[in-house]
């Protein structure tokens, strides 16, 4: 295939990988409206084949605005109201509790008394999440009811109401997957080491073979009768329940790790995508057990800020029953993702001498 990279970032690394046949860079994402037009622009120029949608915004606007777009570059989307419902938390919840899909329990206020009101009963620690986060981005983490109080009335305009949920103990696992009509074509269920999580994204995973999870996850993909990619972050709490935390209607930035399994999903979107039904999935066939790295830059990062970790950044290169996320086989994307971090930490650097300038 011949694959053209849309981004907003002139030094994308993708944009260098030995499989990129051209960069092309748009308006940011956030634009909305600015960026579908100037997407279907390009579309409309160009006569590509397929066109994948791969962050939350991109798949946001792309879907709402779809009519502008379809006439020149297929897409293989569900539903606008598919779309909205994963990508509003508020909505996704109560589609839940109308279904009975376990979540954590979530209170949904509309005003400030209802806030006031809640604090009262709540149990803290408790989670505030903004209906249109992304990952971990838009939660906060509030332990006592004046810091709830404090933190809506001090909201913008654009947040709404955030839901509030309860802050529960457990393992944090996802669920990637192609689905056709509610059909799972293919999937990859994994553990995520919370513990090394840095952006809503965990640094470690491992790869899991689990009945009762993958019934769960079938059970969702059927009631939405979801066609496309998704992914979906699940909670197994102390007493043994899965319960659903969000739905992402993209393809997964833990996809190499599904690669590096066998399960290309990749492949298996695009063959429905043009429209040649993939064979249908009877068991997972990848390796339970294995273990995967997202070396750079989050493992990178979280050594560097935490010194003790070191030792095993190091001494997980010597572990073969490790994945990573180094491209080996493509050194110039290799060298463009070390200038990433490179750009990162001093991102990060930045970050922390501001801090202390406002603590000054």
């Amino acid at each position: 295939h011949d694959i053209y990279l849309l981004d907003q970032d002139p030094y994308s690394a993708g944009f260098h990988s030995k499989y990129c046949t051209e960069g092309i860079v748009t308006p940011a994402e956030s634009t909305g409206s600015q960026y579908v037009d100037a997407v279907a622009g390009i579309a409309r120029s160009r006569h590509f084949d397929l066109l994948i949608p791969t962050s939350d915004l991109s798949t946001e606007f792309l879907s709402a605005y779809r009519e502008r777009v379809l006439p020149y570059v297929p897409m293989l989307l569900p539903s606008k109201e598919l779309i909205e419902l994963a990508r509003f938390k508020d909505k996704a919840y109560r589609f839940a509790i109308e279904k009975g899909i376990a979540i954590p329990q979530t209170y949904f206020p509309q005003s400030i008394n209802d806030v006031t009101r809640l604090a009262k009963d709540l149990i803290f620690p408790c989670v505030v999440k903004k209906s249109r986060g992304t990952a971990n981005k838009g939660n906060a983490y509030i332990d006592n009811k004046d810091k709830l109080i404090h933190y809506y009335e001090h909201l913008a305009p654009e947040d709404g109401w955030p839901v509030i949920q309860e802050f529960m103990g457990g393992d944090f696992y996802g669920f990637l997957a192609v689905a056709d009509r509610g059909e799972i074509l293919d999937c990859l269920m994994y553990k995520a080491e919370q513990k090394y999580a840095t952006g809503g994204m965990a640094m470690y995973c491992c790869s899991v073979d689990d009945e009762e999870f993958l019934n769960t996850a079938k059970r969702i993909v059927k009631l939405l009768n979801w066609t496309g990619a998704m992914n979906a972050d699940f909670i197994k709490g102390q007493d043994g329940r899965w319960r659903l935390l969000e739905i992402n209607p993209r393809l997964s930035g833990s996809l190499p790790f599904a690669y590096k399994l066998g399960v290309d999903l990749p492949a298996v979107y695009f063959s429905l995508a043009r429209g040649q039904a993939p064979k249908k999935f009877e068991r997972i066939h990848y390796k339970p057990g294995v273990m995967f790295r997202f070396v750079l830059p989050m493992e990178i990062i979280f050594a560097v800020k935490n010194k003790k970790h070191l030792l095993k950044l190091f001494g997980n290169f010597f572990d073969l029953n490790m994945k990573t996320d180094i491209p080996w086989h493509d050194p110039a994307l290799l060298v463009w993702k070390l200038r990433h971090l490179r750009w990162h930490w001093q991102d990060e650097v930045r970050a922390l001498e501001g801090l202390d300038g406002q603590a000054e």
